[in-house]
């Protein structure tokens, strides 16, 4: 482990060309193939390790982690030299360059309280391409606003579907845990105090991510490297979702069924709502689904936390956790809920007076009125027609009413649907959560 000027141990490992070589070849194969046309060996390579929840990316800045589980910048003057200078970047026209070798991080965008997923990042996937390899840095400056994607180690967006507000119990979880953080109201709330159990219980979960050094970033602008830079842009584009490139033809699209099915009248609220539905669709945006492995977070970890030291297990309530996933074209369904709302349009003012169901009525309206119209006019649309006929949305609420809302089933049928709910609990199906209070199932035909 290499260590800072004043002495704290960096979670970072200093590699050479034929380790990485190895490491390349079992996730990224293609790439190591074409690097064996290459000399390497004269640089060095880092692997980070990064607890949960440190920080890699925040407010357009880099970090690397320290054996603490705190983090440090990548252009931190008590940084060895030699790091350092591998490492150094310009944030006006560079970028680091990382390639994520194990579980999944989440980018997201903090404003104010409000957490807003973006992306899942997964092993095999990498950050700082376009600077990388484009053949003039772009002189543009950063802009001033506080506003920027963030990448912590791990999921963002955490929360247990249990109600976990008792002081009492919660007070029993601070004891056995050591923590200080006080009781959490919303699901925005919890993660720090997952950061801060996984710490405080010495967990074994790590994210790594192998960092490219800047001399060796600065042969993919190099014309005999071509065949390098040009597999890294292949790969970065094939992470592009449909909402990068056909974002005004679906806007446009959207806009005239509302005009020609009078959907207008309903609030803005539920019309951006049902277009962030064919978002989730489209892989463009992050719904939720219950956890089943540590791939993003050291699940097990927290549910035992809740389970035993806070003691849902007590009144037989279940540890389901949910975390933020992509839906693809393979995957299990994936859910959203009216009351964690990921709209960049957030103005929820829009249907004050009205209740959750009512809320949950309108959307399923429109949503079914965006789909039959797709399906019907536009299938010169390919992108918009292909997610239209290949989904298939499911609205619930809690003891919903089918007499008056016959479109909206009862909460209690996806635990019956969906054994990830259930599968490994030994308790209660928690059909009170306020996840399920204007839920929508997403997932392919």
């Amino acid at each position: 482990m290499l260590k800072t000027k004043d002495g704290r141990t960096l979670n970072v490992v200093e590699l050479t060309w034929d380790q990485v070589h190895g490491i390349l070849h079992k996730v990224l194969p293609a790439f190591s193939k074409i690097m064996e046309s290459y000399n390497n060996d004269n640089y060095k390579f880092y692997k980070a390790s990064y607890q949960f929840g440190a920080k890699i990316i925040n407010n357009g800045k880099c970090y690397l982690p320290l054996a603490n589980g705190d983090s440090i910048e990548f252009n931190d003057p008590a940084l060895p030299e030699s790091l350092a200078n591998d490492l150094d970047y310009n944030h006006i026209t560079e970028d680091p360059l990382g390639l994520v070798l194990n579980k999944n991080s989440e980018f997201y965008l903090q404003t104010g309280d409000r957490v807003m997923s973006h992306a899942i990042i997964h092993s095999g996937e990498m950050f700082g391409t376009p600077r990388a390899v484009e053949q003039t840095n772009s002189r543009h400056k950063p802009s001033n606003s506080s506003l920027s994607w963030n990448l912590n180690s791990g999921a963002r967006f955490l929360f247990t579907l249990s109600k976990v507000t008792a002081k009492n119990r919660h007070e029993k979880l601070q004891k056995a845990y050591n923590l200080k953080m006080q009781v959490p109201f919303s699901a925005e709330e919890q993660w720090p105090i997952f950061v801060e159990i996984a710490k405080q219980a010495k967990s074994e979960w790590h994210s790594e991510i192998l960092y490219f050094p800047r001399a060796w970033i600065n042969q993919l602008k190099e014309e005999s490297w071509a065949p390098a830079s040009n597999y890294l842009m292949q790969l970065h584009r094939s992470s592009y979702n449909i909402w990068h490139n056909t974002a005004l033809i679906w806007a446009a699209a959207f806009n005239e069924i509302e005009q020609q099915k009078r959907l207008t009248h309903y609030s803005v609220y539920a019309l951006f709502t049902a277009r962030q539905l064919f978002l989730i669709a489209a892989n463009s945006a992050i719904g939720f689904r219950p956890a089943t492995n540590d791939d993003s977070a050291p699940i097990k970890l927290f549910q035992d936390a809740y389970s035993n030291s806070y003691g849902l297990i007590e009144d037989n309530h279940s540890n389901v956790i949910m975390e933020p996933s992509n839906l693809t074209s393979t995957s299990d369904a994936i859910y959203y809920s009216l009351n964690c709302p990921m709209l960049a349009q957030y103005n929820p003012e829009t249907f004050k007076g009205k209740s959750l169901i009512t809320l949950l009525d309108e959307v399923q309206r429109i949503t079914a009125a965006y789909q039959e119209n797709i399906l019907s006019n536009h299938s010169n649309i390919r992108s918009l027609y292909d997610v239209a006929s290949s989904t298939k949305f499911v609205f619930y609420h809690c003891h919903s009413d089918q007499k008056t809302y016959k479109h909206i089933l009862n909460n209690l049928l996806i635990a019956k649907e969906d054994s990830r709910f259930t599968k490994n609990q030994s308790g209660e199906f928690p059909e009170y959560s306020s996840f399920f209070k204007g839920c929508i199932k997403i997932s392919r035909k």
